[in-house]
């Protein structure tokens, strides 16, 4: 999804409104759907910036127990747009030497550092018992896991 703002940066006071879809399929991320954005960019006093919502849904097996789980993402992003950099700093601003906005490649980054590193089912899910395999969350399987590691077992006498 490309933009042209080159009058933008011309025009103090304008606002370019838009609305589209975002193909997260180059991401390689199993199971995230397109995203659904919308938002606006705006040349205030001569600054010019982006304000966006991408929206999505994920479905994932979740990292402790395994079950199939669907997640909805509503993220917000803000960025300044400039043309040149004024100086070495480049944080913080997104470069269209050209005019053309690709919003397709800046939404595919801006979910990607979003989306959680670890996908769980809830919060407190238990997982699964790792002797003989029952889901934790459905029922207490009564193993005794005594998994101390042989070299720290003196420390575990201290606490006697």
């Amino acid at each position: 999804m490309q933009i042209d703002i080159k009058q933008l940066f011309e025009n103090e006071g304008q606002i370019i409104p838009f609305v589209g879809e975002v193909d997260f399929s180059e991401l390689r991320v199993e199971g995230l759907s397109n995203a659904k954005v919308k938002g606006e960019i705006e040349n205030r006093s001569g600054i010019v910036t982006l304000r966006y919502s991408a929206e999505c849904h994920m479905t994932y097996l979740c990292d402790r127990c395994l079950k199939e789980c669907t997640a909805h993402f509503d993220y917000k992003f803000e960025h300044m747009v400039e043309r040149t950099l004024h100086n070495d700093d480049s944080e913080g601003f997104v470069l269209v030497p050209d005019g053309i906005l690709d919003l397709g490649a800046l939404a595919c980054e801006d979910v990607l550092l979003e989306l959680p590193s670890k996908y769980l089912c809830k919060p407190d899910c238990k997982g699964l018992c790792g002797i003989c395999g029952k889901d934790l969350n459905e029922v207490d399987c009564g193993c005794k896991s005594d998994n101390t590691d042989p070299r720290l077992a003196i420390l575990k006498d201290l606490l006697k």
